[in-house]
């Protein structure tokens, strides 16, 4: 900000002041006020109501441990309360991999089956809508079988090529 800024905001600041100190002291002078003397209910306090303490207030002077107490607090912190440290979720658990494997398929007109060794050894016939190792079998093609596996698409393949 320049001088000339500064004393051109001070001088209108200082010719505010004088015009409403000039229009308290007029506004003053243009309404009566009548104050009777001699009704109590005119008085603001007297001295005996101002030496008297306020119902419920202590009387009593705070200790100086209480006052060093007051000393010591930190002023100079932040205006706010930081936001709390909110702790980032696990990171989500991987996948297994798939354990089971497609052997082989059967394609037939009304029904088709695709036919999986699990990891025990176990041989599995699947058709579209059954389960199969935590996977959903959802289409049964020559050679090929598509399933949902924890949400995601997975593709099998026969790895001899169906060859017999």
């Amino acid at each position: 900000m320049h001088v000339k800024h500064a004393r051109s905001g001070l001088l209108i600041t200082a010719c505010g002041f004088a015009l409403a100190s000039t229009g308290v002291i007029a506004w003053t002078l243009i309404i009566p006020c009548a104050v009777d003397i001699d009704n109590p209910k005119d008085r603001s306090a007297s001295p005996a109501t101002l030496a008297s303490p306020t119902p419920g207030a202590s009387t009593t002077l705070p200790t100086v441990a209480e006052l060093n107490a007051v000393a010591k607090r930190p002023w100079q912190r932040p205006l706010y309360d930081p936001k709390p440290v909110v702790a980032p979720p696990p990171p989500p658990k991987p996948v297994p991999p798939f354990t089971a494997k497609l052997t082989a398929t059967i394609i037939e007109p009304g029904r088709s089956v695709a036919i999986f060794v699990t990891r025990e050894g176990e041989t599995a016939f699947c058709t579209v809508g059954q389960q199969i190792a935590e996977a959903e079998v959802v289409a049964v093609k020559q050679n090929a079988a598509e399933l949902k596996y924890h949400g995601k698409p997975l593709h099998l393949t026969v790895k001899d090529g169906g060859a017999r």
